[in-house]
C-alpha cells in the first residue's frame, strides 16, 4: 500500500474517533466537518496525485546510457545518440534516430483524466507504435493539464531536433 493511502486512512480514522467521542450540537458540526475533510482527503488535490502507472524518474538505465534529458517515460542521451522510451505497457526500447519512422502528439480522455502522449512509430515489426505517456501532473486539474501539454510539446520538439526531422505543412 502506498504511503499516501496510509496517511489518508489514518486521517480518516482519527476524524471518525473524534466524531464518535462528541455529542449534541458539536457532534453535528463535527460530522459536517468530517464529511468535508474526508472528501478533500480522498477526492481533493491531495487525493489526485496521479503520475501514471510505473512512473519512476530515477529509472535504472542500461549500463553506459547516461541521459542529459529525463522524464518519467522518456530519456535522451545525446552523447551516445540514443533515446530511451517506455510505453504504457511498460515495454522499454533504446532507439537511434534512424529507428524512428515518425512521431506525433496525441491525447484522449479516460479514467476521468485527460491523458497526453507521444506516439512513436519505430522500425520494430513486433510493436511498431509506442505510446509514451505524459502524466506526471494530474490532468484532472486544468493547470496540471497545461503543464503536461508543455512537457509533451517540449519532448516532441526535442525528438524532432535530435532525429533531424522536418515538419511538412
Amino acid at each position: 500500500m502506498e504511503a499516501k493511502n496510509v496517511v489518508r486512512i489514518a486521517l480518516t480514522v482519527i476524524m471518525l474517533v473524534l466524531w464518535f467521542q462528541t455529542d449534541g450540537v458539536f457532534s453535528v458540526l463535527l460530522g459536517a466537518a468530517f464529511v468535508l475533510a474526508t472528501a478533500l482527503i480522498w477526492l481533493g488535490p491531495v487525493g489526485l496525485g496521479y503520475s501514471g502507472a510505473g512512473a519512476d524518474p530515477k529509472h535504472k538505465f542500461e549500463p553506459g546510457f547516461e541521459p542529459e534529458f529525463v522524464h518519467e517515460h522518456i530519456a535522451l542521451d545525446t552523447k551516445q545518440n540514443r533515446l530511451w522510451i517506455r510505453d504504457r505497457e511498460g515495454k522499454e526500447a533504446y532507439l537511434k534516430p534512424e529507428d524512428i519512422a515518425s512521431f506525433r502528439t496525441n491525447s484522449d480522455f479516460g479514467k476521468a483524466a485527460y491523458r497526453q502522449r507521444i506516439e512513436v512509430e519505430i522500425t520494430d515489426l513486433e510493436k511498431p507504435v509506442r505510446h509514451v505517456m505524459f502524466q506526471r501532473h494530474d490532468d484532472r486539474w486544468r493547470w496540471n493539464s497545461e503543464r503536461n501539454t508543455q512537457e509533451v510539446n517540449e519532448w516532441a520538439a526535442r525528438i524532432k531536433a535530435w532525429a533531424g526531422m522536418r515538419t511538412i505543412r
